[in-house]
């Protein structure tokens, strides 16, 4: 595999910094990223770059040999830079990693991820999904970005804005018995499994609703993420319970149909972009937050 500029300007500034931590900030990337680069930069050298030195670095005698090199090299392409035009840029591959918790919809995520890339074709970007509280632990930790969230605490580390309200509806296949009536009742729903995603606050206050009507919640089917609750409902073994985002597609298919409950008031959760205080967001990822409210 060859080396890139990315890797070299990475090499460059934890050379200076004799800090991974301090790079990282520096360079708006996770401090996991900027030490596999650091490791495979020594793995292609075949030499041994930097040693500890208390919670910093040292380098090496090859480290402070190639960090001449290297800095020759990235002088080069500045005058390069200065040469073509001011406006001009020599692109290299930057990493940005955003965080997303299984309320957010995949299926709307995956649009911005499309429209991003057409331009900005050399970010790889990466895409975690976990659960509220440890996506806001890997934002504080710098490792995501962008983290979008459904139950933010109230960290002061952490700037919070709001992103999507997003309906929650039940639903069935379009197979199952219940899609033939046009509006169901709860004595309809007590006869047939729920099948819901464990912990989500969208569906936890949608069934707060159907207990105060009176439906006995005893009747459930639960799952960790929303793909398989959409999964389950699919193939006819009750009626789903989630975020309409979730189920855009179907719905556009025929295989999913969304069901009326007779008495039942709209429910809908509110979505939530998280980033750090303290830490400006890199370019790419400002330009990857513009596109995430154009098109929420």
């Amino acid at each position: 595999m060859a080396l890139t500029l990315h890797q070299l300007h990475v090499f460059e500034t934890v050379s200076r910094c004799l800090s991974i931590s301090k790079a990282s900030k520096e360079l708006h990337v996770s401090q996991p990223s900027v030490f596999q680069q650091v490791k495979f930069f020594e793995q292609y050298c075949g030499v041994k770059l930097y040693k500890k030195l208390g919670r910093g670095l040292e380098l090496t005698h090859e480290g402070m040999s190639l960090r001449i090199d290297v800095l020759e090299i990235l002088h080069r392409v500045d005058k390069l830079r200065q040469k073509i035009g001011s406006t001009a840029s020599i692109p290299y591959t930057t990493l940005l990693t955003i965080g997303r918790t299984h309320g957010i919809s995949l299926s709307n995520l995956v649009r911005v991820v499309a429209v991003f890339k057409r331009t900005h074709p050399l970010v790889q970007l990466s895409v975690r999904t976990e659960r509220s509280f440890q996506i806001e632990r890997l934002v504080l930790k710098s490792q995501v970005e962008i983290g979008l969230v459904t139950d933010p605490s109230e960290s002061p580390s952490l700037l919070i804005e709001s992103y999507r309200k997003k309906p929650v509806v039940a639903f069935c296949a379009s197979s199952y018995p219940l899609a033939k009536k046009r509006c169901l009742t709860l004595a309809d729903l007590a006869q047939v499994p729920l099948i819901v995603r464990r912990g989500s606050l969208g569906t936890r206050q949608y069934l707060n609703q159907l207990q105060e009507k009176g439906l006995k919640l005893n009747n459930f089917m639960e799952y960790e993420s929303a793909e398989e609750v959409k999964i389950a409902t699919m193939k006819a073994l009750g009626v789903g319970i989630a975020f309409r985002g979730h189920i855009e597609p179907e719905l556009h298919t025929a295989d999913i149909k969304i069901l009326k409950i007779s008495g039942l008031r709209s429910v809908s959760a509110q979505s939530f972009i998280i980033f750090q205080r303290d830490r400006p967001l890199s370019a790419n990822a400002q330009d990857f937050l513009r596109e995430l409210k154009r098109l929420h």
